[in-house]
């Protein structure tokens, strides 16, 4: 995987030099079996604080950045406007759709790429989808979304009012939030740890 490594050394290096005054990049998000492979394009979000709607593609093949303008502009006038300083976020590589969960208001939100490996000028929208009833007898106000992707489900642990080890799921070709939790065991609820769940017959969901 030497071209994997090169290209992420491309990547920091870019980052570094460019957008050192803007501060750290807060999320990068790209998939080794999607991007990479399809597209060859990885996407940075919000990482310019300058301009926090911007999304940063990098052409993998041309070894070239350019910028792609978003809006959060509510569809309807006094709907839930997308934060892009608050938010944790997934890409499905199905769809190449961004889903991000805003904690300033507690909303779910899509940004739909395509199959852009640079940026035009026509600005990609936020939308909305839904406000998830996640129904864990706690609030949620606080929470601070850790998102996992399978089989076009996204899965929302560390929820509120859920035992450790339990998942909200929500899929995504359905937009629809299961009722009732998934339970994958126990294991601590522990900033930074990671696991990786695989059931031994059927559908990763």
């Amino acid at each position: 995987m030497r071209w994997l490594s090169t290209a992420l050394v491309i990547l920091a290096t870019s980052l570094a030099t460019v957008y050192a005054a803007s501060g750290p990049t807060q999320c990068l998000a790209f998939d080794i079996n999607w991007n990479l492979l399809f597209t060859n394009a990885i996407y940075v979000i919000n990482g310019d604080s300058k301009n926090p709607t911007t999304v940063y593609i990098y052409d993998a093949t041309a070894k070239s950045w350019s910028a792609q303008t978003t809006t959060t502009t509510p569809a309807t006038s006094g709907g839930p406007q997308f934060d892009p300083t608050n938010f944790g976020g997934i890409l499905d590589h199905d769809t190449n759709v961004f889903y991000a969960y805003s904690g300033s208001n507690e909303e779910l939100f899509s940004l739909d790429m395509g199959l852009l490996k640079s940026a035009n000028s026509t600005a990609i929208p936020w939308v909305d989808v839904q406000k998830p009833n996640f129904a864990t007898g706690q609030s949620t106000a606080s929470y601070q979304p850790v998102m996992a992707l399978a089989q076009n489900h996204i899965h929302f642990l560390g929820l509120p009012g859920l035992p450790a080890g339990d998942a909200m799921i929500f899929v995504i070709h359905f937009s629809f939030l299961q009722p009732t939790p998934q339970s994958y065991g126990t294991f601590p609820a522990t900033h930074g740890r990671a696991a990786s769940f695989f059931q031994q017959t059927g559908v990763q969901t």
